[in-house]
């Protein structure tokens, strides 16, 4: 069957990272691939072009998805060496009075620059909650930082505050049923959750296995989506939508809630101060309202202090005044099913791109 506006097609699906065989070493498709412009939500605009219209509660024109990658929160053990290094220019300065606290080092603590504190002191002042993922990795495991016995104090905390938790699934998870269901499991008997979020480690994402492995292993919705080094729309969305399978010719049983606007992507890849930062974000954000989408934001644990926790207040403070609802992520996505929003969309693709189950490109 041949397949009508073809090029919107292709962004829709993301057809051609089925065929890259350029990534990252992390096995992520750079941005450069698409044929789309990443600042150009241009298949949210095609689908209110075609008649998807949506409403938010209290007259709100668009909503606001925030979250948190918890990656650390555990300093660094200083080694012996390190230890008695310090020791000795503490003596060499006279600086008597921290001979005893250097020794705090050698024991493990949550650093205060890390503290999930920080972020609940911040959305406590905002009245909003999010969505936390957590890594349930095991000490042999890359990038093991913490275990889930250790944030079971956090996490009933956050239940009780009404945020969710996700899985945050580890640097291999992306691509493996078999370590998704292993992972999920221990984050689910750990802090007495049955989780049915996930966002990949390091935006980890292979469009011909990821949604498939998590559809496979009980997940229903995902939040990976989008490119660790550029904000924007990764293919064209700025709403949640069903992902649509070119190998399996057909949508998938499964939410993804793209990633927009992430904090290290502002100041670690594209280096930006705080004013050019919010420029950025600014035009992605009233690119959204416009479309009645929803903004998604990840601000990380490590992320609230200083400027990027200026920066951090600043998007929230904009939100506010252009009239967002800034919303819980089950509450939103309820919303979409009980007005059938997701249906409509899958209608109008379908008919705009004559999809049925025969279709292939």
């Amino acid at each position: 069957m041949i397949i009508e506006n073809f090029e919107l097609f292709e962004i829709y699906t993301a057809n051609h990272e089925y065929k890259n065989i350029i990534t990252d070493k992390y096995n992520r498709t750079p941005h450069f691939i698409g044929k789309n412009n990443v600042l150009d939500p241009c298949l949210s605009e095609f689908l209110v072009q075609n008649g998807l219209e949506i409403s938010y509660p209290n007259n709100k024109s668009f909503a606001a998805i925030i979250s948190h990658d918890i990656d650390y929160l555990y300093q660094p053990l200083w080694s012996l060496k390190t230890l008695l290094n310090q020791q000795s220019k503490s003596i060499l300065s006279r600086n008597f009075k921290q001979l005893f606290p250097n020794f705090k080092n050698l024991q493990r603590k949550i650093s205060p620059l890390y503290s999930i504190e920080n972020i609940l002191r911040v959305n406590n002042k905002y009245n909003i909650n999010s969505t936390f993922y957590f890594l349930a990795l095991n000490e042999e495991d890359e990038d093991f930082n913490y275990s889930l016995s250790e944030v079971r104090s956090f996490t009933e905390r956050l239940k009780k505050r009404g945020d969710k938790i996700g899985l945050h699934g580890g640097h291999l998870a992306y691509n493996s049923k078999e370590k998704i269901c292993l992972e999920k499991e221990y984050l689910n008997k750990t802090l007495g959750l049955n989780v049915n979020s996930f966002r990949n480690h390091y935006m980890r994402f292979d469009i011909k296995s990821t949604w498939d492995q998590l559809i496979k292993s009980g997940f229903k919705i995902d939040s990976t989506f989008g490119y660790h080094n550029i904000p924007g729309f990764r293919n064209g969305m700025c709403h949640p939508f069903i992902p649509y399978s070119v190998n399996n010719n057909s949508f998938l049983d499964i939410i993804e809630i793209p990633i927009m606007i992430m904090d290290t992507t502002l100041f670690k890849h594209l280096n930006l101060n705080h004013d050019n930062a919010f420029k950025l974000v600014k035009i992605i954000i009233d690119k959204v309202k416009k479309l009645n989408g929803v903004v998604t934001i990840l601000w990380h644990n490590e992320s609230f202090i200083g400027k990027h926790l200026e920066l951090y207040t600043r998007i929230l403070d904009y939100l506010i005044e252009q009239d967002c609802w800034i919303a819980k992520e089950d509450d939103l996505l309820n919303h979409y099913e009980k007005n059938s929003y997701f249906k409509e969309m899958k209608k109008i693709l379908q008919n705009s791109f004559l999809l049925d189950n025969s279709a292939h490109i």
